[in-house]
This record gives structure tokens, sequence and C-alpha cells, in this order.
């Protein structure tokens, strides 16, 4: 009997410590980049709507000057509006152009852009023109800093993914003079209808208009 139980212990021990690798491969694994990247787009591939609160901060080196604004935003598939209450009566609206619309001053600037605030649309974007290296990691996020290869703009670009369900809870880019923009999001709504009227350009005959497009 004796004989049995030390047998039984022996391999109870085995057993733990191998279920112990086990489990700490599968961790290592998970904080894999790719298997990140895979996470992350299996999380968004199934998202139709997204809305969240967020906090923008902006800090310009030259002049050490920073801003910190709060709004909701709203993502579809093919549409994104940031509706500020601070600054009160600010907004942006993306489809397939930009506006700018300042509700107070009653003023709209239409430009055009290439860029995206869609937060999975940029990681896609950047993902496999970028360095990439995990700078830290908890057991409820991770924090990712891309080094995009070629763009002239942009510097690198840290992102904070928010574990388990891998949304990404903060994004901050950062250009060749030390400029930064983050955003934090908050209180995340998914999948839920988004009122049409988030979307809708004011009439511009009741604002001025400021068409900067270059055709």
């Amino acid at each position: 009997m004796k004989f049995w139980k030390h047998i039984i212990s022996k391999h109870r021990i085995s057993i733990l410590l191998l279920l112990f690798y086990i489990v700490s491969i599968s961790l290592r694994s998970e904080d894999k980049l790719e298997n990140i990247y895979q996470y992350l787009m299996n999380s968004y591939n199934v998202i139709d709507t997204y809305q969240a609160d967020f906090i923008q901060y902006n800090h310009w080196e030259e002049h050490d000057i920073t801003a910190d604004s709060e709004g909701r935003i709203f993502i579809t598939k093919n549409k994104y509006a940031l509706d500020y209450y601070n600054p009160e009566g600010q907004k942006v609206i993306i489809d397939s152009l930009v506006y700018i619309i300042d509700e107070i001053e009653k003023t709209i600037i239409i430009t055009m852009t290439d860029e995206n605030i869609n937060p999975i649309d940029i990681i896609s974007t950047f993902w496999d023109k970028s360095s990439k290296d995990i700078k830290s990691k908890e057991a409820e996020s991770i924090k990712i800093r891309l080094v995009p290869e070629d763009d002239p703009d942009i510097k690198n670009i840290l992102i904070t993914i928010k574990r388990p369900d891998y949304l990404i809870t903060k994004i901050e880019y950062k250009d060749f003079e030390n400029n930064r923009v983050k955003f934090t999001f908050l209180n995340e709504t998914i999948n839920e209808p988004i009122d049409k009227s988030v979307f809708i350009i004011p009439k511009k005959r009741d604002y001025s208009v400021f068409d900067q497009r270059s055709y």
C-alpha cells in the first residue's frame, strides 16, 4: 500500500507539473503578437455597430500645450461620428468626406482624408507595415507598440487591449515632432442600434461652410 501511495504521489506531482507546463505554454502562445492580432480581428469582425464614451488627449510639443476633450464615438461599417460634449457643440462626421461641425459658431469645414478613426481599421492598416513589440502585459490588458516603416507622419502607435474580450481601450499616436493624440474608450456598447440623427449633416444654408477639398 505504501508503495502505491508513493507511485500515485509521484504521478500526481508529474501530472500537476505537466498541467502547469501546458497552461504556461498556452499563456505564452496567447501573448504572441500574431495571436493577439487574430483575437482582435475575431472580436471586431462580429461588430456591426460600436459606441463608446471617449477621452481625447492632445499634446503639441513645440508649444508645450495640452488639451483634453470628451465625447461619444459612434461607428458603423461605413460611417463614423465623434460627438463632443467638451468642448460643447463640436462634432466630426466621416463618411466619404469629413465634416467638422461647430454648432456654436455655426460653421462646417468639409475636407477629404484617407485617415480612419475606426480602431480596428487603423490596426489592420498598420499591422503588416510596422515593426511590433509588446510593451507590457497584465492579467486584464496588454499594450502593443507599432512603429510604421514608411509613414511620413506617424512615429509610433501605442494600443492598449482589454482582455479577455480583446477590445481596444486606448490608442495613442505620436508623430516625428513628438506631438501626441490619445483616445481612451469607456462604456462600450456593441451591436446596439445607433440613431440616424447622429450622422445627419446640418443644412448648409444655416451654417458658414468652408470647403477645403482639393480637386
